[in-house]
């Protein structure tokens, strides 16, 4: 069953509204501000999460993995929570599926990879999220509560990879939404008839 419309949320302010339709896939610390996220990426570590976000945010990941019994008998997680490879110390976690992902994007298997690889732009939770979507066949990718920017260091080495997946899908005719003012996808001028040295 195809997914009609995804978006993929993170802890900066939201920009568009959300249809109800929509497959809200949380981030990182998203996943606490926005509990009911169809799916939850913390593509860490345990002991990086627990670093990085505290105890409280680590046992709040393990509650919504936490399987449990719906209304008809059958074990669900609260949510779909996605972690590397399937975390022990989350029981219900999701090994994120990055052979998928690689072999529909016709990279090779991620296990050869050396640190050397030039194939992946896969370096960030964005553009992995973004390629399972387009793997899923979304027909729309919405990123929303993002704010990046080549000012900033520590996020501008992030923007590439995203834009390339980005592209990617609006070449296979999904609908891409970015922020404005998000520091991706920045609109430029035609070159050769607009700007610079321009007819």
């Amino acid at each position: 069953m195809k997914i009609r419309s995804v978006v993929i949320v993170g802890v900066a302010a939201r920009a568009f509204p959300w249809d109800p339709e929509d497959e809200i896939w949380a981030i990182n610390r998203a996943g606490v501000m926005y509990p009911n996220a169809a799916r939850w990426f913390h593509l860490h570590g345990p002991e990086h999460i627990k670093a990085a976000e505290g105890w409280e945010h680590f046992d709040w990941l393990k509650r919504r993995a936490k399987p449990q019994f719906d209304s008809t008998g059958v074990v669900r997680p609260r949510c779909a929570v996605y972690t590397p490879r399937g975390e022990s110390q989350v029981p219900g976690s999701i090994a994120f599926p990055y052979r998928e992902v690689c072999a529909d994007l016709e990279f090779d298997d991620p296990e050869t990879w050396g640190d050397d690889s030039l194939e992946p732009h896969l370096h960030n939770s964005f553009p992995l999220l973004i390629a399972l979507a387009v793997m899923e066949g979304a027909t729309s990718i919405t990123l929303d509560g993002v704010q990046f920017g080549y000012d900033r260091p520590a996020e501008a080495w992030a923007i590439p990879a995203i834009e390339f997946h980005l592209g990617r899908a609006m070449g296979k005719g999904i609908t891409v939404r970015v922020p404005q003012g998000s520091g991706l996808m920045v609109p430029h001028h035609l070159y050769g008839l607009a700007g610079p040295g321009s007819i």
